[in-house]
C-alpha cells in the first residue's frame, strides 16, 4: 500500500476514536488537503455527515447543533484561510461553553514559509479561545496509538470541566486519495491493535456540593433572597431544570429570569416582568437584601443599574465553576460550583436543618414579588392590545404562537432585550436559545439550520434587519430543512439599538448617524427569499403575523417572515409601558 492509504487508515482510526468518544455529527466544508480525514470519516459511517460550502455558516452550524444538544460537534475544512473563518463561532463556543472539535486539514511542516499556495501558519490558530491544541501530525504507523489518543483528549477536553472548543490541527502530504494496493500493508496489524486499543472516555461524576461550604456563606440566615437567572452557560435538561424550580420552592426564594437563562419558558412559575420591575422605585426600597445570580450576567440594563446603584447595600452571589460572571464587579461572595447542584444542596440542607421562621419570612418576600410581577404584567397586557407591530409585540405574538417543545432563538441587539418586557406567557415550555457568549449578530441563521437540524420540533428564529443581512447567504442552507423553521425578521429600517444611544439625539450628527450605524437597505427581504426558493410573507399587523406563524409552522421546510415595524414607533412604545410599570405602587 502506498502512503495515501496510510493516509486514509489513519483518517479512519481518528474519527473512529471520535466517535467513540462521543461525537455522533461533524459538519465538513470541501477542500482537498482535508480528503483524507473526509474518506475516513465517509468510511466509518458512525458520524453523521452534513456538507456546508462557507466555512464561516459551517462553524455556526455546528454551533447551532452542538448548543442545543449539549454533545461535542465537529468542524472539518481545508487549509489556508479556509480555517481563518471558524473564528468567529469559535470565539461565541468559548464564552458560552459550547463543546466544539474543530480539525484544521494543513500541509505538511516543509511547506511552511516558502509560499506554498494555500499554506499559512495555522499553529495554535484561535489562541487562547480554544481550551486544547493538538498535532495531529503526519501519518506514521509508529504513532497510531497517539491518533486514538489526540481524537479521545480533545473530546475529553471540549467537555470540561471547562466546556468549549478545541482545535485538531492534522498534517497530510500528496497523494491523498486512496491508492490501488500493491501488497499488504506492513502496518496492518499495528493498526488492528490501535483500533482494538481505543481508550474510552469515562463519564465524569459531579462533584457534592459541601454543606459547610454553604453554611459558611451565609445564605441560610437571609430572609429577603431573590435567584435572578440571566443567559444559560451551558445546556441543561428538562429534569436539571425542574429540580432546580423544586429546590426554589423549597426555599421560599422567587426566581427572576431572564428568557436566554432557558428559565422563563420552562413551564414553572417565575418572575417575568424583569425590566419592567426594577425600574420601579419600590424595588429600591423594598428589594431582596441578597441576590444570588444564576448563569452569564443579566442581559436587562435596568437589572444592571438596580445592582450596581441601588440605595441599600445588596449582596450578589456569583458563581465562577464556568467564567467569572461579575461584569459589574461589585459582587460580594464567589462560589466555584455549579448552581443548580448548589441550590439543591442549599435546600436539601435547610429541609434538615432549617430556620422555619427564615423560611415563612422568604415565602412572603416571595408572595409580595409575585403580587408586583402579576400587576406589571397586566400593564404589558394591556399595551399589546394595539393591532400596530412594534419588536415588543412581535415577540410577544410570536411567543404566543410556538407550540410545546419548540425552540425559540432570540437574536441580540433590540430582540433580546424586548422579549423580556414583552413576551410574558410562561406557558407552553419551549425551548430558548441565544448567542450571548461574545453577544454578536454572527451567523444566525445557520445557527438556527443547526438548531433545526439537532430538534424534533419547530424552531423559530427572530432576528433584526441588520442581523439578517449579516447572514442572508446562509439562506441557502434552509433550502434542504424538511420541517419547520420559521425566520421571523423585525424590519424596523436598520439598527435600531443604537436608538437607545446618546448620538441618536444628536442633531448635527444625524447624517452621519443614519449612514454609518442604523444602516438602512432601505429594501424588503422579499426577493432574496424567493431567489432561494423559500416560503415568504410581509406583514404589518398582529392578526396577520399571527395567521402567518401558524401557517409557517405547519409547513414543512423553510419560512421567513418579515414583520414591518415602524421605526421610533418600538421606542415610544416602549418608553410608555416602562413609565406605567414604573408607576406602580410598592410591592
Amino acid at each position: 500500500m502506498g502512503g495515501a492509504n496510510l493516509h486514509i487508515a489513519w483518517s479512519t482510526l481518528f474519527a473512529r476514536a471520535l466517535a467513540s468518544s462521543g461525537v455522533r455529527r461533524l459538519v465538513v466544508s470541501p477542500g482537498s488537503r482535508s480528503t483524507p480525514l473526509v474518506i475516513g470519516l465517509a468510511h466509518d459511517r458512525a458520524i453523521e455527515l452534513y456538507s456546508v460550502i462557507d466555512e464561516r455558516s459551517a462553524a455556526f452550524v455546528a454551533l447551532g447543533i452542538a448548543r442545543r444538544t449539549g454533545e461535542p460537534v465537529g468542524l472539518l475544512c481545508t487549509s489556508g484561510t479556509a480555517a481563518a473563518h471558524y473564528l468567529p463561532a469559535v470565539m461565541e463556543a468559548s464564552l458560552a461553553r459550547v463543546p466544539l472539535v474543530v480539525i484544521t486539514a494543513d500541509r505538511p511542516w516543509d511547506a511552511y514559509d516558502c509560499a506554498a499556495p494555500q499554506t499559512v501558519d495555522q499553529v495554535k490558530l484561535y489562541g487562547g479561545y480554544v481550551r486544547h491544541y493538538a498535532e495531529l501530525g503526519l501519518p506514521d504507523p509508529d504513532a497510531f496509538g497517539a491518533v486514538t489518543r489526540v481524537a479521545v483528549q480533545g473530546v475529553a477536553r471540549a467537555l470540561g470541566p471547562d466546556p468549549g472548543p478545541v482545535h485538531i490541527n492534522a498534517r497530510f502530504r500528496k497523494p491523498l486519495e486512496p491508492q490501488p494496493p500493491a501488497a499488504p500493508a506492513p502496518w496492518q496489524d499495528a493498526l488492528d491493535r490501535a483500533t482494538r486499543s481505543i481508550p474510552a472516555l469515562a463519564a465524569r461524576e459531579a462533584p457534592t456540593v459541601s454543606a459547610s461550604v454553604i453554611r459558611a456563606s451565609g445564605i441560610a440566615t437571609r430572609e429577603r433572597v431573590m435567584l435572578a437567572c440571566g443567559p444559560s452557560i451551558g445546556s441543561r435538561t428538562d429534569e436539571e431544570k425542574q429540580r432546580f424550580f423544586a429546590a426554589c420552592e423549597s426555599l421560599g426564594v422567587p426566581v427572576l429570569a431572564e428568557a436566554t437563562s432557558g428559565l422563563r419558558f420552562a413551564g414553572a412559575n417565575v418572575l417575568r416582568s424583569i425590566e419592567a420591575i426594577v425600574s420601579s422605585a419600590a424595588w429600591r426600597t423594598q428589594g431582596p437584601t441578597t441576590v444570588v445570580e444564576v448563569g452569564a450576567p443579566m442581559v436587562s440594563a435596568a437589572y444592571a443599574r438596580w445592582a450596581l446603584g441601588a440605595t441599600a447595600p445588596i449582596e450578589r452571589v456569583v458563581f465562577t465553576r464556568h467564567g467569572w460572571n461579575d461584569a459589574s464587579n461589585n459582587g460580594t461572595l464567589a462560589i466555584e460550583e455549579d448552581p443548580f447542584r448548589w441550590v439543591e444542596a442549599w435546600a436539601e440542607l435547610e429541609r434538615s436543618h432549617g430556620v422555619p421562621e427564615v423560611r415563612a419570612e422568604r415565602t412572603r418576600f416571595s408572595a409580595r414579588w409575585t403580587a408586583a410581577d402579576q400587576r406589571a404584567a397586566a400593564v404589558v397586557e394591556r399595551s399589546l392590545e394595539r393591532s400596530e407591530l412594534s419588536e415588543g409585540a412581535t415577540l410577544a405574538s410570536v411567543r404566543r404562537s410556538l407550540p410545546q417543545g419548540a425552540t425559540l432563538i432570540v437574536a441580540n441587539s433590540s430582540a433580546v432585550r424586548d422579549i423580556d418586557v414583552f413576551a410574558l406567557d410562561v406557558e407552553p415550555a419551549v425551548a430558548v436559545v441565544h448567542q450571548r457568549g461574545a453577544s454578536g449578530i454572527d451567523g444566525l441563521v445557520a445557527g438556527a439550520v443547526g438548531s433545526r437540524i439537532a430538534s424534533r420540533s419547530p424552531v423559530v428564529l427572530i432576528l433584526g434587519d441588520v442581523a439578517m443581512w449579516h447572514d442572508v447567504g446562509s439562506l441557502q442552507l434552509a433550502q434542504d430543512v424538511s420541517e419547520p423553521l420559521v425566520i421571523v425578521v423585525l424590519q424596523n429600517r436598520g439598527g435600531r439599538i443604537f436608538d437607545r444611544l446618546p448620538l441618536a439625539h444628536n442633531q448635527e450628527l444625524r447624517a452621519e448617524y443614519e449612514r454609518y450605524f442604523l444602516t438602512d437597505r432601505g429594501r424588503s427581504f422579499e426577493s432574496v427569499v424567493r431567489g432561494f426558493g423559500l416560503a415568504y410573507a410581509r406583514v404589518d399587523a398582529r392578526a396577520p403575523l399571527e395567521s402567518a406563524m401558524a401557517e409557517a409552522l405547519s409547513r414543512r421546510g423553510a419560512t421567513v417572515i418579515e414583520s414591518d415595524c415602524a421605526p421610533g414607533n418600538a421606542e415610544r412604545f416602549s418608553a410608555v409601558v416602562r413609565a406605567s410599570v414604573a408607576a406602580i405602587d410598592g410591592v
